[in-house]
């Protein structure tokens, strides 16, 4: 099992598009929140085009960058 996780784990080097990402995504949760959405059209194209996922990791880690964005405009 520890083998077939490290076959599809790919290392990360922070650089430019690991700060453009954050500050689109904290940025794109920002205004999501005061328009009422969740962001996913933000977050989706973020995450695959400028930090490199494919669509199906990029869609769950949206789903999972919603619930903290809805609960910090909740409170």
């Amino acid at each position: 099992m520890v083998n077939l996780v490290r076959c599809f784990l790919q290392p990360m080097q922070f650089g430019w598009q690991i700060v453009l990402g954050t500050l689109i995504g904290f940025f794109g949760a920002a205004f999501g929140s005061v328009g009422g959405v969740g962001g996913g059209g933000i977050f989706v194209p973020m995450l695959t085009l400028i930090i490199g996922f494919d669509p199906k990791s990029s869609t769950a880690i949206s789903k999972c960058e919603d619930l903290p964005s809805s609960s910090g405009c909740f409170l």
